[in-house]
Order: structure tokens, then sequence, then C-alpha cells
């Protein structure tokens, strides 16, 4: 949501990354007015690779002060072929590659498919290109969409522009910490609740107190976030941040071998074209898809599909 720079009131945006939800029909009939749309696209090949390396966490996200750091920074790759998925894998499971390409839920390639469910409400898309929101671009990016669409301009000095919201870290974090809190009456203790999340999740939310800020930021991991509710102010202590402290110096430790672990064991776009290479029939499926869900950007921006190298190398090998 945001205010429209003329005080013309504000404006409401709508965020689609799925098109196979239930009662889509009518969620899909239900916008009363034609709006603009933003279409964030990416080389397919650089899509499935980002897939199979995400990482994730089987179980909880509430820990104590004493848990082990290598159980809270415990994620691992994830099994797509598994319902619920399964995020244990040592290494990216590029068996999951079929499974994605069937895709059944409509969560991946839907370009074209909303573009159809939204005919009769979009006035106008404008495509953006994965390479337009580096950290090099993003902000010129948001500031021409702002010029455009007539929203407030960004703030140039923002986090969001230096770090990314899906990383390496993103599947050890959110999670909570349960802090027991000293009390003269045992039956009335309390537990403090401190959450480590991202900032990029925190700056959306209000009646928050961030904690150990200066701490962060002599960190590598700058974005992450250590945040209480304002009404629990009342329970922090001396002694709790100092515990709190001595937590995050381990638990940062433990996190920065993490992500080197996850960083030698990502894949590349050049295992995905080798496996598809190697199964022709998913390669076809996938170029029927492709087919039929870039029709609409290959009519509008095909200089944007050209650029995509590598699913200019994954033509190739289809034929």
């Amino acid at each position: 949501m945001c205010k429209n720079r003329g005080g013309g009131g504000e404006c409401y945006a709508v965020a689609l990354s799925e098109c196979g939800f239930v009662q889509k029909e009518e969620f899909f009939t239900a916008f009363a007015k034609r709006a603009p749309a933003v279409c964030l696209v990416r080389d397919p090949i650089g899509v499935i690779k980002s897939i199979l390396n995400l990482v994730g966490r089987d179980g909880g996200r509430i820990f104590i002060l004493d848990t082990p750091y290598e159980q809270i920074t415990q994620v691992g790759f994830g099994d797509f072929t598994k319902a619920p998925i399964s995020w244990r894998e040592a290494n990216p499971h590029l068996a999951s590659i079929a499974t994605i390409v069937e895709d059944s839920s409509g969560h991946v390639f839907i370009q074209n498919s909303l573009q159809e469910a939204l005919q009769k409400v979009i006035t106008q898309t404008h495509y953006i290109d994965m390479q337009q929101i580096t950290s090099q671009n993003a902000y010129a990016t948001l500031l021409d969409l702002s010029q455009k669409l007539n929203f407030n301009p960004p703030e140039k000095d923002s986090v969001i522009w230096t770090t990314k919201m899906f990383g390496e870290i993103n599947g050890v974090l959110p999670f909570s910490l349960h802090i027991p809190c000293e009390s003269s009456n045992e039956a009335s203790e309390q537990v403090l609740e401190v959450s480590i999340t991202l900032e990029q999740y925190a700056m959306w939310q209000r009646g928050i107190i961030y904690l150990l800020q200066d701490f962060i930021k002599s960190t590598p991991f700058t974005n992450i976030a250590i945040i209480i509710p304002s009404n629990k102010a009342k329970l922090l202590s001396p002694v709790i941040l100092q515990r709190l402290e001595n937590f995050m110096q381990g638990f940062i430790e433990a996190l920065q071998r993490r992500v080197e672990y996850i960083n030698a064991h990502k894949i590349t776009e050049e295992q995905v074209l080798d496996f598809l290479r190697e199964h022709k029939d998913v390669a076809k499926k996938l170029e029927a898809k492709l087919d039929r869900e870039l029709a609409h950007i290959m009519s509008n921006r095909a200089d944007i599909v050209e650029s995509w190298g590598y699913y200019q190398q994954f033509k190739a090998l289809c034929h």
C-alpha cells in the first residue's frame, strides 16, 4: 500500500506468486478497477536452479538459549518429489526438476496464465527482469516504476537495496528464543519471546523494539533483526541482554559455517542443463510449458527473453 505522490489518497498493490489456488476464478473477478501490472521475470533455467538451491527446516522454530547452535542452524535442501517437501537433503535434489516442471500446483512458470486470468483487469504490463533488481540496479528500477505508476519514490538508503530477502540464511530464520525471566514469585514466572528474523520482515511490523543493533552491524549478517514486542520491554534486564548477546556471538559463528556449507553445495545452471540434456522427456515437457507461458512476454518484450543465455542454450538442446 502506498500514497500517491499527487496526494490522491492511497492505492493498493496485490502480489500474486501462484495461479493454482482454490477459488481463483472468484478472486480474479473480484477486482473492481482496472490497473497496470508489474511482472518480475527471470531466465527459466535460473528459476529452476534457485528452487533447487532453497534450504529449509523440518520441525519447529522455537528454541532456548541452551539449544545447541548446530541444531538451530540445521537446515537442508529440499526434496520436492515429496509432499510435504522434505528439507533433509545434504545436496540439491536434481531429480526434483521433473516435479518442478510438472508443477501441478501452479507456482512456477505462470506468466501467461496470469495474463489470461487478469486480461479484463490489466491495463498494461511492465516486465522487470531479475537483472534490473540486483543491488546495483534495484533502486533505479523502482524509482523509474514510481514515476511510471505514480507511487511514492523509494528511499535510497534502505537496507532492501543491499541485502537478500531470500538468501542462504532464510532457511534458518526466522526463529524464536524463549528466555525465562527471573521473578521473586515462582508461580508467576514469565517467558520473554525474542524473535531472530530478517530486517526485511521486521521493517513492516509495528509495536516492536530492536535489540543489539550495534552488535548485528558488526557481523557479516547486517540484515538480521532481533526484536521483541514493545509491550514486553519491562521483562528486559541487563542480565538477559548479556545472555542474549553471548548467545548471538556463538550463533553467528555457527550460521557462518552453515552458509559456507550451503554455498559450497549449491548447483549451477549448467548442472540443470546437463540434467535436461540427459532427460529428454522432462526437457520436452518444459519446452512445451515455456512456449505457452512465455507467449505474452515474447510478444511484448522479446528483448528480455533473448537476453536469457541459459534459456537460449536450453532451446538449442531441445532441437
